[in-house]
């Protein structure tokens, strides 16, 4: 028997400050604005992550929010190379609920 969360419809498509975001790893949406050092905006499915200390054969990570595809955001360590510097989100949401059964066949 296979058993799915049933997840709450989202009440607003109001974004939040990423401060208030839960960091349950609870999946969310979460965005960011474009600004002076990156022109683009972006969302993304995505988590908290908590970090790790560096070990013999792995980097270490700091706390933080990461998408699905660890493409957008990411809490790494950059040990100050700019390429590898942390990349967080500025607000969140609520996932919207999936389809409904009825949904699915229309």
């Amino acid at each position: 028997m296979t058993t799915t969360a049933q997840a709450q419809p989202v009440v607003q498509d109001v974004w939040q400050p990423i401060e208030t975001a839960p960091k349950d790893g609870s999946m969310i949406l979460l965005g960011k604005s474009a600004s002076i050092d990156d022109d683009r905006a972006t969302s993304t499915a995505g988590f908290w992550q908590k970090g790790w200390e560096d070990s013999f054969d792995d980097v270490g990570c700091n706390d933080g929010f990461v998408d699905v595809r660890f493409q957008e955001f990411s809490p790494r360590q950059s040990s100050g190379a700019q390429q590898y510097r942390s990349s967080q989100p500025t607000h969140w949401q609520p996932l919207p609920a999936p389809p409904t059964p009825q949904e699915s066949t229309k």
